[in-house]
């Protein structure tokens, strides 16, 4: 300690791990099978298991931060006069300290992913073949919580209601922090559908060339649920984030076709488009256009545009807000070090989807009198709109 030093002299290090516990187990199998001539049948499904255990630092408890479970009338959380750790003699509100002999957290999280992609695929009539498969997946992570303390638990221990009474400038009554320590148990579920649909085959036989399409459809149903307990979903947890129930679906169907033109044996043009339809998001509708040309023995020119889309996923777009800590350091204040800020953060319901525009040219040379040898040259142009991401408070 250096007098007139005010920064935390908390050694985080010590209790924080820098390499997560991991264990990991998987299985994976894929089979085919010709049930007929035309007609033949693929499976590939796998499973994985993985559990993951981290170590977190005692909290950071700020009395500004946890409302709703505090004795004053709006819920907040005081540190009353009549404690007798309270050098100041009256009742305070807006305290902020470290409590290392809580001890560390920890956070066991156990992820089960299993997935599956069936279907069949085979021949047509006339050159055409076509392809149906259906994917199944489900991500489950169970989390446990442990040595966290409840907002009830820290202001009945502010308030000598645990058999003694919490200090929060240094040790406490035996058994007082003991008291206050809750484990708890987090559970959440990611459920994909997935279909398509496709079918290939040649419309046309000029003399350049024969003319290929193919068509398809796709369709998918996501579901994110999210069953928190009880003390997490009302934000009842010292230094840990509210979260509430999330139960979230999202829909899509889309459509695509590609037509691949022939211009002789030397060129050839394919040209795509792609619909899809969000139920939150609207009806985009995207195009392809790539060419081919070689232009001199050896020497093939490329180029494309393309247009991309991406809608906001669920979590970013529909997350309820939620208040968090995070550790800082102003580059402008070197004095302070690294202190603790409570940061407000969450979905944006007025996120755009992201959309790309994409311009490619490229040449490859092969020179006869080199055999073995090529060279070529690439140039992209991207030109990005509406890219979602997310600021952390640093």
């Amino acid at each position: 300690y250096t007098p007139g030093d005010t920064r935390n002299g908390l050694d985080r290090a010590r209790y924080s791990t820098v390499v997560p516990r991991l264990h990991n187990t998987g299985a994976w199998v894929f089979a085919e099978f010709d049930a007929h001539r035309r007609l033949q049948l693929f499976l590939d499904a796998s499973y994985r298991h993985r559990i993951v255990g981290t170590t977190y630092e005692p909290p950071t408890i700020s009395l500004v931060g946890e409302v709703g479970f505090g004795d004053l009338p709006d819920g907040r959380i005081v540190f009353p006069a009549a404690n007798p750790y309270n050098p100041f003699g009256i009742a305070i509100a807006d305290l902020t300290f470290f409590l290392p002999e809580s001890g560390p957290r920890d956070n066991e999280m156990t992820v089960t992913t299993p997935r599956v992609v069936a279907g069949a695929r085979g021949e047509l009539p006339g050159k055409w073949e076509w392809e149906i498969a259906g994917t199944y997946t489900h991500s489950r992570v169970f989390s446990r919580w442990t040595n966290f303390l409840s907002d009830r638990a820290l202001q009945d221990g502010l308030a000598g209601r645990l058999g003694g009474w919490l200090n929060p400038f240094g040790p406490s009554d035996a058994g007082v922090v003991e008291r206050m320590r809750t484990n708890l148990h987090d559970l959440q579920i990611a459920r994909l559908w997935m279909g398509d649909a496709r079918v290939s085959g040649t419309i046309w036989e000029p003399a350049t060339g024969p003319v290929q399409l193919l068509v398809g459809s796709e369709w998918r149903s996501d579901r994110f649920i999210h069953r928190p307990h009880e003390l997490r979903g009302n934000g009842g947890l010292v230094s840990l984030a509210r979260r509430p129930p999330r139960n979230l679906r999202r829909n899509l169907i889309a459509g695509f076709a590609e037509l691949a033109v022939p211009l002789g044996k030397k060129a050839d043009v394919t040209a795509a488009v792609r619909w899809e339809h969000y139920g939150d998001f609207g009806d985009p509708v995207k195009p392809k256009i790539a060419t081919r040309w070689e232009a001199l023995p050896g020497l093939t020119l490329r180029g494309s545009y393309s247009a991309a889309f991406r809608a906001p996923e669920m979590l970013q777009a529909y997350t309820d807000a939620q208040e968090t800590f995070t550790q800082i350091a102003d580059p402008r204040r070197p004095d302070l070090g690294v202190y603790t800020m409570r940061v407000l953060n969450g979905g944006n319901r007025a996120l755009k989807p992201e959309e790309t525009d994409v311009t490619y040219a490229g040449f490859t040379y092969a020179p006869t009198f080199l055999r073995g040898w090529s060279f070529g040259a690439d140039y992209w142009h991207y030109d990005q709109r509406n890219l979602i991401g997310t600021l952390g408070a640093q």
